[in-house]
C-alpha cells in the first residue's frame, strides 16, 4: 500500500517537467498572422543640405538623428515568404541658420518631420530553428511637414510651413530570434528613399535601425 501511494505521488513530478520542457522548446511558428512593434533611431541623410540659395544663409547647427517607431501586422505564408503592413513615425530633422536673405533676419530654425504607411514583401531564410534572417522590399507612402521660422531682434520677420504626400521606396535587412514558438526579438536596418521635397528642403533618404518584438498567433 505504501508503496502504490509514493508511486502516485512521484508519477506527476516526473511527467510534469517533460511536458513543460516540450512546450518550452517547441519549434517557432514559421506560418501566420504575426503583430508586432519596433523602436530605434531614423538618420535624415540631407536633412540640412538642401536649403535654398535665395536665403543666403549659413547652417549653424543640424541635428539629422531622432528616435523612431514603427508598428507592423502581416501574414507568413511559409518559410520563405511574407506580406506586411505597417505604420512609420521617423522622427525629424532640424537645423539653425544665420544671416539670410540680404540681413533681413538674424537666425532661423528649421524642422522637416516624416511619417507613414509601408507595404512590404518580406523574404525570409531559415538559418537555423531560431534564427531567421530577412531582407523587404516595398512602398511608403509618407507625409512631409516642413516648417522654418526666422527671427530678427527677437521678432518673428518669416514664417514657412509646408505639408507634402508622395509614395517612394523602401527596402531594408534584418534578422529574427525566435524566443518561444510564437515570440521573437528583430533587429533591421531600412532605408527610405527620396522622401519629401518642397521649395526650400530637397528630398530625402532616411536610414532606420530598430529593434522589434514580434508574435505570431
Amino acid at each position: 500500500m505504501r508503496k502504490t501511494l509514493l508511486g502516485l505521488l512521484i508519477t506527476p513530478c516526473l511527467v510534469a517537467p517533460t511536458v513543460s520542457a516540450d512546450d518550452a522548446f517547441s519549434l517557432p511558428k514559421r506560418e501566420g498572422f504575426y503583430v508586432g512593434g519596433g523602436y530605434g533611431l531614423a538618420k535624415y541623410q540631407d536633412g540640412c543640405d538642401g536649403v535654398d540659395s535665395s536665403f543666403a544663409s549659413s547652417i549653424t547647427d543640424c541635428d539629422r538623428k531622432d528616435q523612431g517607431y514603427k508598428a507592423f501586422a502581416g501574414y507568413r505564408f511559409n518559410d520563405f515568404f511574407a506580406l506586411q503592413g505597417g505604420y512609420y513615425d521617423l522622427g525629424e530633422a532640424t537645423a539653425d541658420a544665420e544671416n539670410g536673405y540680404k540681413g533681413s533676419w538674424e537666425t532661423a530654425h528649421g524642422s522637416r518631420e516624416i511619417k507613414g504607411y509601408a507595404v512590404q514583401l518580406v523574404t525570409l531564410y531559415p538559418a537555423d530553428e531560431y534564427l531567421d534572417i530577412k531582407a523587404m522590399i516595398g512602398a511608403f507612402h509618407w507625409q512631409s511637414e516642413t516648417s522654418a521660422t526666422g527671427y530678427s531682434a527677437s521678432q518673428a520677420i518669416f514664417s514657412y510651413d509646408n505639408d507634402e504626400r508622395g509614395t517612394d521606396l523602401m527596402y531594408g535587412v534584418g534578422v529574427n530570434i525566435h524566443l518561444t514558438n510564437q515570440l521573437s526579438l528583430g533587429i533591421d536596418y531600412e532605408r527610405f528613399n527620396n522622401v519629401g521635397d518642397d521649395r526650400y528642403v530637397d528630398d530625402d533618404d532616411i536610414d532606420f535601425i530598430s529593434g522589434s518584438v514580434q508574435y505570431t498567433f
